[in-house]
């Protein structure tokens, strides 16, 4: 099974023999896929390259990739789903497809990894009520 949270803040787990197997965070929420606020998945990189052109700290920096970051960060209009799912503005259309992008990334590898599943499960905000994705 793979267990698709899909809300403002997101994650995906998957489930095999009753017990999560796989989750797409890591030590903190920062990790995994696009959320509403969160960055998700960053080249480490990033950090330095950023707090060097722009002088921020690193608890300024982590700051921002948990609070302005994401569909926010990206759209630059709403971290709200809501906001961007008919919205034609192109920051708002990347955001949704690389929110999608993450959610499949993560789906495909949690199959490979436990050699397919039987059943995917979609639940929050996005995942009950964004059946017109993308």
């Amino acid at each position: 099974m793979i267990i698709c949270h899909l809300g403002s803040g997101s994650s995906i787990t998957a489930v095999k023999n009753g017990k999560s197997f796989d989750t797409s965070m890591g030590f903190s929420p920062l990790s995994g896929i696009t959320m509403g606020t969160r960055s998700g998945d960053i080249d480490p990189s990033l950090l330095q390259h950023l707090m060097h052109k722009t002088g921020m700290s690193i608890d300024e920096m982590i700051d921002v990739l948990n609070k302005k970051s994401g569909l926010l960060g990206i759209s630059g209009i709403s971290s709200d789903m809501r906001d961007l799912k008919y919205n034609k503005a192109p920051r708002a259309v990347l955001a949704r497809q690389i929110f999608l992008n993450r959610i499949v990334r993560y789906i495909g590898s949690f199959i490979a990894e436990m050699g397919g599943t039987d059943v995917i499960v979609l639940t929050a905000g996005v995942g009950e009520a964004d059946v017109g994705m993308p």
